[in-house]
């Protein structure tokens, strides 16, 4: 899936009223596929990490246009909230809220298992 796999964290949240947690569930979605490119071993963590920004990037461009095109919505409403949708895949293993206190990924890797916790440091 590469970086079509963030495409779900993108526009479900620009096109539904999600909650925090629903958001950060769609996030784990997207993430865990990734993740099993790596548990496949056709990439490196890096290279998950690089499509997923790569996929929310595509998007972001491309999704208000569509959305105002086919749906009428007004593209500057829509483009701010893509924007303020955005994040970076690196920090998403240290969001405070879809990992709360104590459950981030700098408490719960080791060394042994490097950043992303499968394996390679980064």
């Amino acid at each position: 899936m590469h970086s079509a796999a963030s495409a779900a964290s993108m526009w479900l949240p620009v096109v539904m009223d999600l909650t925090p947690a629903q958001i950060c569930q769609v996030k784990m979605v997207d993430y865990a596929i990734s993740f099993a490119r790596t548990v496949a071993g056709v990439h490196y963590p890096t290279d998950n990490i690089a499509g997923l920004n790569l996929g929310q990037e595509i998007l972001a461009r491309k999704l208000p246009r569509y959305l105002a095109n086919n749906f009428g919505g007004d593209i500057r409403d829509i483009r701010r909230k893509v924007s303020s949708l955005r994040f970076d895949w690196s920090d998403f293993l240290d969001d405070p809220i879809c990992f709360p206190s104590g459950s981030s990924s700098s408490s719960t890797t080791s060394s042994s298992t490097g950043r992303y916790g499968y394996g390679y440091s980064s």
